[in-house]
């Protein structure tokens, strides 16, 4: 039960305590039953581009394995570039008192049981540019009939959760991360405060049903959150629900037609700002040439540099005291500007 007594060390790959500057790079961990590492207690490690697979098992005699990677009492760690395949209690999961660690450019896909990453009573940590497939979807009707129901996955791609001590769970970020197919939330919010959610795309959260979530982007307990700059569609639930929080900001979202229930629900909430957000792309899917105009007598605003041509002859022209400039815009299909992925 090593998640939960670092005593009791059972079954897991690789497992460390008490180290500093340690560096872990480039190695493959299969077929381990538990954890397939485990670090604890921990300072400034690196983690960097190793696999996980058929790893974090299903075990009723030991029902307390977390994921494939983690993470207790860690601070100052960099998880970067890491894969996991078919971990099924999980992928990578900063554990308690786990604080200021980032987790960058990771993949995770297939963990049936569980969240694709996870944040747990711990704070100011980075979870950034993460790419999240087919999370927590054990329970899809095809494959696992009602009667196994007591397995069905309800976790998110992405989870926060406090676990009843907000004040251990302050000023985590979750930012340009792609998540697609989720048994429950995309991202999630769970007892903590001052929460950074940004510039994710999310897409099918709640697969099936099973998890009944709030909103693909859940803040739940979670005072002075911000939400912003997301992209939120075809889900089979509402695209943001903010749930017993206070003094929220929830802005500049995409919140497409295609989620089921549609639109921003706030309950039990006082507050929060839902000003600026979006059923379809203010800028419309726009190329092509646009014109700028700027005064030349706007010394604030206006550097000019080099020769500018007089002429009244170009279409559109303003006179001989302003600037005419034509760019050149591109915009993603979306419309909004697409986070990086990481395949």
């Amino acid at each position: 039960y090593a998640a939960v007594d670092a005593s009791q060390v059972d079954n897991v790959g690789a497992y460390f305590k008490n180290t500093t500057g340690l560096l872990v790079s480039d190695v493959t961990f299969k077929n381990i039953p538990n954890e397939a590492m485990l670090l604890l207690a921990s300072q400034a490690a690196t983690v960097i581009n190793c696999v996980f697979t058929n790893c974090a098992l299903l075990s009723i005699s030991n029902n307390l394995t977390q994921c494939a990677l983690y993470t207790r009492w860690t601070t100052g760690s960099f998880f970067l570039n890491n894969r996991v395949f078919d971990c099924f209690e999980g992928g990578l999961c900063l554990g308690t008192l786990s604080s200021s660690n980032v987790m960058a450019g990771n993949y995770s896909t297939n963990t049936a049981g569980g969240e694709g990453f996870f944040v747990g009573q711990s704070s100011y940590n980075w979870l950034v540019g993460n790419t999240n497939l087919n999370s927590a979807y054990l329970g899809d009707p095809l494959n696992y009939p009602p009667e196994n129901s007591k397995y069905w996955g309800s976790g998110a791609g992405i989870a926060l959760q406090g676990v009843g001590h907000a004040e251990l769970t302050v000023g985590n970020a979750i930012g340009y991360n792609y998540i697609w197919r989720t048994g429950a939330e995309g991202i999630n919010s769970l007892t903590a405060s001052n929460t950074l959610i940004f510039g994710n795309e999310v897409y099918a959260a709640n697969c099936f049903g099973h998890g009944n979530p709030a909103g693909a982007i859940l803040v739940s307990a979670t005072p002075q959150a911000r939400v912003f700059d997301n992209i939120i569609q075809s889900n089979a639930c509402r695209a943001i629900a903010i749930l017993s929080s206070k003094n929220c900001d929830i802005t500049n979202n995409l919140v497409a037609p295609a989620n089921t229930l549609n639109g921003i629900y706030l309950s039990n909430s006082s507050g929060v700002n839902t000003n600026a957000n979006y059923a379809e792309d203010p800028i419309t899917n726009q190329t092509g040439n646009q014109e700028i105009v700027v005064d030349n007598a706007d010394a604030s605003g206006v550097a000019i540099t080099g020769n500018w041509v007089s002429s009244t002859s170009t279409p559109g022209y303003y006179g001989t005291n302003y600037c005419t400039m034509i760019t050149r815009v591109l915009r993603a299909a979306n419309g909004f500007n697409t986070p990086p992925r990481f395949p």
